[in-house]
This record gives structure tokens, sequence and C-alpha cells, in this order.
């Protein structure tokens, strides 16, 4: 019997262990008992991560390199400023409590509820961004805006490159690298002519797209640290 239970939690996709009781008609707990005292075994949560394709690990692998040696090593880590998009939902801010406190003995029916409505999600997108030297201004993306081409050259960009930027670092800043990742916005071809013409007009310059790791969180601080605080 316990070479049967090792036979079906073998693997990267086990069974669960009522599929196992049923399957070799024993119970639950003489799964749980085999699988943790029998084959010393213990359950693991799967993390989540992106799928990658053999061309996302050779280019992570690749352009991993190439962020660090030419925008992060020595102290050029301190002059890259990175931001980045993300979702912040409302869901349950200011929600009632479902419980209450009554002396003992008195009894007050009205408040034995709590009248529940149907709700969704409601949320908004920010777009944020920090350096070594300080933070972006947090902007909230207009209800119903795209975050299209257009709109991420003149409500994030142009301020970023024109005030925020010379702000934080004043004489400092043609030293300056922004980072930002390979979304659809980012990499428009309107997008690369605007941000040559930024670079051109503030002295701020970009980290070149063929130099940022394709799907790796690992290598963007807004998304694996700030925005996940």
């Amino acid at each position: 019997m316990v070479r049967k239970v090792k036979a079906l939690v073998s693997g990267s996709n086990p069974a669960t262990q009522r599929t196992i009781a049923i399957k070799l008609g024993i119970s639950l707990k003489t799964v749980n008992t085999i699988i943790n005292q029998d084959l010393k075994l213990e359950k693991l949560h799967k993390s989540r991560v992106h799928q990658l394709l053999p061309r996302h690990i050779s280019e992570r692998r690749t352009n991993s390199r190439k962020l660090y040696e030419n925008y992060l090593a020595g102290d050029r880590w301190k002059f890259v400023v990175t931001l980045d998009e993300a979702y912040v939902y409302l869901s349950d801010c200011n929600k009632p409590r479902a419980i209450y406190y009554r002396p003992k003995g008195e009894k007050n029916f009205q408040t034995w509820y709590l009248e529940c409505k149907e709700t969704f999600s409601k949320g908004f997108i920010i777009i944020a961004g920090y350096s070594y030297d300080g933070k972006l201004i947090i902007r909230r993306v207009h209800k119903n805006a795209k975050v299209n081409p257009a709109y991420y050259q003149t409500e994030v960009l142009t301020p970023i490159f024109r005030t925020e930027v010379p702000a934080l670092y004043g004489r400092d800043k043609n030293r300056v690298w922004v980072h930002q990742d390979k979304a659809s916005s980012h990499t428009s071809r309107s997008t690369l002519a605007f941000l040559e013409n930024m670079e051109q007009e503030t002295g701020v310059h970009v980290i070149p797209f063929n130099n940022i790791p394709v799907k790796s969180p690992d290598a963007s601080p807004m998304d694996f640290c700030a925005i996940g605080l």
C-alpha cells in the first residue's frame, strides 16, 4: 500500500489525498499517515511564476547581465529611476464588521444581522516609481482612461523627464537612466520616438529595451518590492 501511495504522489502533478483514498479504497487518515510517517513527505505549495518559453529564458540570461553591467554595477544603480503600473483594490475598505458586542443577558434583535449587498471589486491603476535619491509622484490613472502610448507619453513620461527627475538629481540629471518594463505602451513606435526626443531635450536617458530581461519581476524593484508592499 505504501508503494501505491508513493507512486500516486510522485512527480510534478500528484493526486489529491481524497483521490488516493477513493482509488485505493482506504481512509483519508491512512493516506495522511502513509505520506507523513511512512514516506516522510511534506506538502508544499508551488510558487506562481511567469510562463517562460525557451526564447524568454535565453533573453533573461543575456539581458540580466547587460542590465547589471551597464546600469547597476558600482554606484551606477544610484542613478536609475524605475517605474511601473499596478492595480489598487478597495473592496474591503471601511467594511462593516461581522461581529458586535453586547451586555450579557441583553437582547436587541435589530443588531443581530448584517445586511449584505452584491459587490464587485473596485480598483484603479496607479503609476509610481523611485530611485536612490527619492520617489516619483504617485499618479492615479484617470477613470475610464486606457494606459495607451498617447496617455503614457503625455501623463507619465513628460512630467517625469521634464520636472521630476531634474528635481531629484539637479545637475546630475544627465547621469540618470529610466528603467521600465516591456508593456506595449512602453515599446510602441510612437513611444520610442517620444523617448528619443525626451533624451535629446532633457539629457535624461532611457535603458534600451534590449538590455531589459523579459518577464522578470525579480529585476524590477517596483514589482517585487515597492508595489508588493
